[in-house]
């Protein structure tokens, strides 16, 4: 996103940049009593899997694009790869996700999202280049760490030995994945799950909750019944990636990777490690439900 140095060598030229598109690893994590959220991939599950193609370190940063739109023209010969339900298009002829792809100068890069899920990820082969912020590249700009993306910017590489497949080699896949048509999602109990009246613990499992359009990488809210909250002051605590809190007006709030690092509403439950990427790949509209595990 800056211009190259003597480290890194200029490899595309954005022409539309797309809606909060920006350069996402594996986070910070382990930063919260500094106040620093832990960040990162949405979907850090598909950023692995796209650093597999290339042998690169898994949680390597990827671009990362909100309802894919992004338009860029190739300025070096170079290798991608991406993943995510949005099509991509070489000069306009579609081009198959999770394998590489060679990307020749002067060519056109676009993205087109379908709908299906919220983001997307570009990789390089040898990495993207960008600043560091405690040892992650993921930006978040509320925090004064990094910018989106914008119109005219410059993606450039991690180096400047351009990589290049093992010879004999025309391209790497990856072995398809089987659809996650599954909208239910596991939790555990949350720290004041004993404070909430059984009957509102029952609806919370026994309701379908709609993912708000007021929602963004800080936190998805949820829309359904009004959950009864427990009273008195609830002094402010450290929260957890994937906590579920209930704020006044009873409708949760799942807490995601910029979201606060410390929080005074009572939490009824905490999302499954496992299924916080597909969670978060949801988009406003879906309805999903919980189910509870020990």
């Amino acid at each position: 996103m800056t211009a190259p140095d003597h480290s890194s060598t200029a490899l595309f030229r954005v022409i539309h940049a797309g809606a909060m598109t920006g350069l996402q690893d594996g986070g910070r994590p382990g930063r919260k009593a500094f106040g620093i959220p832990p960040g990162g991939a949405m979907d850090l599950h598909s950023i692995e899997r796209l650093n597999r193609l290339f042998n690169q370190v898994p949680h390597t940063a990827a671009w990362e694009m909100l309802w894919a739109s992004l338009h860029a023209e190739c300025l070096r010969d170079c290798v991608i790869a991406y993943a995510g339900d949005a099509q991509g298009y070489v000069n306009e002829c579609p081009i198959p996700a999770e394998r590489t792809i060679l990307i020749r100068c002067g060519d056109r890069l676009r993205f087109q999202a379908r709908g299906q899920s919220l983001w997307t990820y570009l990789a390089v082969g040898g990495g993207w280049h960008g600043p560091r912020w405690f040892g992650s590249q993921s930006v978040w700009p509320d925090g004064g760490m990094g910018r989106y993306l914008t119109d005219g910017d410059i993606l450039c590489a991690a180096g400047t030995e351009i990589w290049q497949l093992p010879q004999g080699v025309s391209a790497r896949l990856l072995r398809s994945e089987d659809a996650l048509e599954n909208t239910s999602f596991r939790v555990y109990q949350g720290p004041q799950w004993l404070e909430f009246r059984k009957d509102s613990r029952e609806l919370f499992f026994q309701s379908p909750w709609c993912i708000s359009q007021q929602s963004n990488r800080a936190g998805f809210r949820l829309q359904g019944p009004a959950l009864f909250v427990p009273q008195g002051q609830l002094i402010s605590e450290p929260t957890v990636l994937g906590s579920i809190q209930v704020p006044a007006n009873g409708q949760p709030i799942v807490l995601l990777n910029d979201g606060p690092t410390v929080g005074g509403y009572a939490k009824i439950a905490v999302l499954h490690p496992d299924d916080l990427s597909r969670f978060r790949q949801s988009p406003p509209g879906s309805i999903i439900t919980f189910s509870l595990v020990s």
